[in-house]
């Protein structure tokens, strides 16, 4: 865990009630994935808009990432991975096999969902 990520927990634990969503695990994830993302970009000496520009994605987004109040879906991470030249696993902490893993279950339901999707006939 970064030193950052110390103080930040630390004053959340100050500030909060004893099941401030914060603290779940899934949001502990996300602050690690967003900490790798920004310490990557400042790395490369990118801003968090020049990032943001280069994914299309909002500057709040990126922000709200980078700080874990938010989630971030995969093809996003892949997006961003190529930007900042980084593997998709360091920027989620996850092993290469997880990741190969999670992206062919992804395209299983992406495939499965449109073939059920309804077909349009033309008038």
């Amino acid at each position: 865990m970064y030193h950052q990520d110390a103080h930040f927990l630390q004053y959340l634990s100050n500030h909060r009630r004893k099941d401030h969503p914060m603290y779940t695990e899934k949001k502990r994830k996300w602050l690690r994935i967003g900490r790798r993302i920004m310490f990557r970009r400042e790395e490369l000496g990118m801003t968090t808009g020049d990032l943001a520009a280069s994914v299309d994605r909002a500057y709040s987004f990126i922000r709200d990432v980078e700080y874990g109040c938010r989630g971030i879906s995969i093809d996003t991470l892949m997006e961003i991975s190529q930007v900042l030249k980084v593997p998709a696993d360091y920027l989620c902490d996850c092993s290469a096999k997880e990741l190969e893993c999670v992206e062919k279950i992804l395209h299983i339901v992406v495939d499965t969902m449109r073939e059920r999707r309804p077909k349009v006939k033309n008038v």
